[in-house]
């Protein structure tokens, strides 16, 4: 599988250093980006439908900015 898309939780421009505001998600990946922005992903997916199912649930999770976001592994 090659992950083409993740949902982004939130972005900052440095790290967040508590990371237990994520505990109710499965898993949370950190990327620095260029800009210097810290972003805060979770999940992996092949396709579009796949990520926005997703996104719902982690919406209900309490993250009403989450969004679909691409990854930087394109085929």
């Amino acid at each position: 599988m090659i992950p083409n898309y993740t949902i982004q939780v939130m972005a900052v421009p440095g790290p967040v250093v508590d990371l237990t505001r994520f505990s109710n998600l499965p898993e949370i990946s950190v990327t620095r980006g260029a800009d210097g922005f810290c972003r805060y992903t979770t999940g992996e997916f092949e396709n579009l439908e796949d990520a926005r199912a997703y996104l719902e649930q982690v919406k209900a999770l309490g993250y009403p900015k989450a969004f679909v976001a691409r990854t930087g592994i394109q085929p």
